[in-house]
């Protein structure tokens, strides 16, 4: 039996803190061995600017809200840049139709940019936007803007030299006007169609006139159909003022149910706070729209659309109860 011979070389137990670190730098040797490689990040120049998703403390925030209440499909959107870039201003304007179309019922707008408010790019890239139904115009404001709209008829924030708005009077025509927001998230909004043409095919589907005292509504049509509660509606209507001219009416609209409640009722759409009936030209065709927001309990189901015009200085009505019945239509829920 041979002897067992022992290793005379001495054994060094490690300490216990010299295993952790020798277990702890395989660890690590692992992990970098197996992680996947990152991918690379993108040249920041060459990238496209990422559209900024809108959060109830965003500056463009109120101007979400002010889309949703008031535009409609097929409109469209331009934001005016504080700088001549334009690379923000598009991301964020592209940020408020996303959110806009994402709300149940929200238009879908059919163009959406950001301009300098130089006068190329009135020239060049205005015209797109003024063939849509109708565009809205954004002004950023730096400072709480209070004030009510100038005697013109547009806010305060929108100098009369701004050559954006010089192109958009000298080729449409102003229909709506006011401060959206307040501080930093303040706005200044005016909106713009183009004008009418007879030949183009533009006017409302003509109707037998119905007389209103001085006027005549010879065309009329409501979009969009159906209707939708708490959504924004818009009635474009081709008047006809008398040779002996016609008072300041306020124009209403109604919706009028089966039992001849009225349901809805709008009037004194902003158009007519910007081009009074009583400036309107005579034995002429003025087509104007009246713009109204459902209301969110209106029910669904089918109404009369009914107008009336309302002396402003007697308080008295042309038409006796809700007006004259013109048409029907239906209204949907959210």
């Amino acid at each position: 039996m041979s002897a067992v011979r022992e290793d005379p070389t001495p054994r060094v137990r490690p300490s216990a803190a010299a295993a952790l670190g020798i277990a702890a730098a395989a660890a690590l040797f692992a992990a970098l061995v197996l992680a996947p490689r990152a991918a690379p990040v993108p040249d920041r120049a060459s990238a496209p600017p990422a559209s900024p998703s809108p959060t109830p403390s965003a500056p463009w925030q109120p101007l979400v809200d002010f889309v949703v209440a008031r535009a409609l499909d097929g409109d469209a959107l331009v934001l005016v840049e504080r700088s001549a870039r334009g690379t923000e201003g598009r991301a964020v304007a592209r940020a408020v139709a996303d959110a806009a179309a994402a709300v149940r019922g929200g238009p879908r707008l059919a163009v959406v940019d950001a301009l300098p408010s130089t006068a190329a790019a009135a020239a060049n890239r205005l015209a797109a936007a003024l063939a849509a139904p109708r565009v809205w115009v954004a002004w950023p404001v730096a400072t709480a803007a209070t004030a009510l709209p100038t005697s013109d008829g547009m806010p305060p924030a929108v100098p009369v030299d701004d050559p954006l708005r010089v192109w958009l009077d000298g080729n449409g025509r102003a229909v709506d006007a006011r401060i959206v927001g307040a501080g930093e998230a303040a706005w200044a909004v005016g909106a713009w169609e183009h004008v009418p043409s007879l030949d183009g095919g533009d006017y409302p589907p003509v109707v037998v006139p119905e007389p209103l005292g001085g006027l005549e509504l010879v065309g009329w049509s409501i979009a969009p159909l159906p209707l939708r509660a708490g959504r924004a509606g818009r009635v474009r209507a081709a008047w006809k003022v008398g040779r002996d001219g016609a008072p300041g009416y306020r124009i209403a609209f109604r919706l009028v149910d089966g039992a001849g409640r009225v349901a809805a009722d709008f009037d004194d759409p902003p158009a007519n706070r910007l081009a009074p009936i009583d400036t309107w030209p005579e034995a002429d065709i003025t087509v104007v729209s009246h713009d109204f927001t459902l209301g969110e309990a209106v029910q669904a189901g089918a109404y009369d659309v009914a107008v009336n015009a309302v002396d402003p200085a007697t308080g008295r009505a042309v038409e006796a109860g809700a007006g004259r019945v013109i048409g029907a239509v239906i209204v949907e829920r959210p």
